[in-house]
């Protein structure tokens, strides 16, 4: 049998974690890139970065902080995707809306609409300029799926 050694850690949401604060997670994903790195969504609609290497830990409490947060949902964050050099980020939500994010300008650079129901799932294609999303409308049975061809 192989024994893993591994680390507990709180990911902190603003402010940090304390007594007073609840942050449920909704979403994380890990950068396929960066594996050390990993985007975390919280119910407040924020997405923040973490870097599990970091020095950066409260060691009393093993409280990470983020490295970096977005906020640009109004509601809670349902499908997070990394492209697959690391460096864009889609978080789609219960908003309807997609943001495609860049981790490198540590900005937005679009918000894409046009769902109306909140996002199931959003991806990048193994072809980095191409962008699907999907949901499911009312009714289990209708599936939509919206592509997006994203230019450099």
């Amino acid at each position: 049998m192989k024994h893993f050694k591994f680390k507990v850690l709180k990911l902190a949401c603003e402010g940090g974690l304390n007594a007073k604060t609840t942050c449920e997670v909704t979403v994380i994903e890990q950068n396929p890139k960066k594996l050390n790195k990993i985007s975390v969504c919280y119910l407040d609609c924020s997405l923040r970065i973490f870097d599990l290497n970091s020095k950066n830990v409260d060691a009393s409490s093993l409280t990470l902080t983020s490295e970096l947060t977005f906020n640009g949902h109004k509601t809670s964050i349902t499908s997070l995707a990394f492209d697959k050099e690391g460096v864009r980020l889609v978080s789609g939500s219960k908003d309807t809306d997609l943001v495609l994010w860049d981790l490198v300008g540590e900005c937005g650079l679009f918000r894409l609409k046009g769902h109306k129901a909140p996002i199931s799932k959003a991806l990048f294609m193994s072809r980095t300029n191409v962008l699907i999303s999907w949901l499911v409308e009312l009714d289990i049975s209708l599936n939509k799926i919206i592509c997006y061809f994203i230019s450099r």
